[in-house]
């Protein structure tokens, strides 16, 4: 039992450099599940890199979903923490001021599809 949150740093820690567009959503959710707040938000910085890949799929539609309806049970009116820490990425990465607003542009549009205010 004591060992099981250095289990999942080491775990962390290994799985982080095998990110993908294929496997990004499966280990979100993982890591959310398991409390891995680093391997999250390597998670979202993976998404913010390949956003364009990976926001037409229904896999990510549906962990924005989800998360837009955990916030509404709340009654909070703020911002979703997935979409604002890929927003956080996508504005340090390192290309070029319209490849950003690409990419912001592309999140804003799947918040529309989805009818998602934030």
């Amino acid at each position: 039992m004591y060992l099981l949150p250095g289990l999942a740093k080491v775990c962390s820690v290994a799985i982080a450099p095998h990110l993908s567009q294929h496997n990004v959503i499966d280990i979100l959710t993982a890591a959310r599940l398991f409390a891995m707040p680093r391997l999250e938000m390597r998670c979202a910085q993976v998404i913010a890199e390949q956003l364009e890949q990976i926001v037409e799929t229904d896999e990510f539609a549906t962990i924005v979903k989800d998360e837009a309806e955990t916030i509404r049970k709340r009654e909070e009116t703020d911002s979703i923490p997935l979409v604002d820490d890929i927003r956080f990425h996508i504005a340090n990465l390192s290309i070029p001021e319209e490849s950003k607003e690409y990419k912001l542009t592309l999140l804003d549009s799947l918040l529309v599809r989805l009818g998602i205010e934030c």
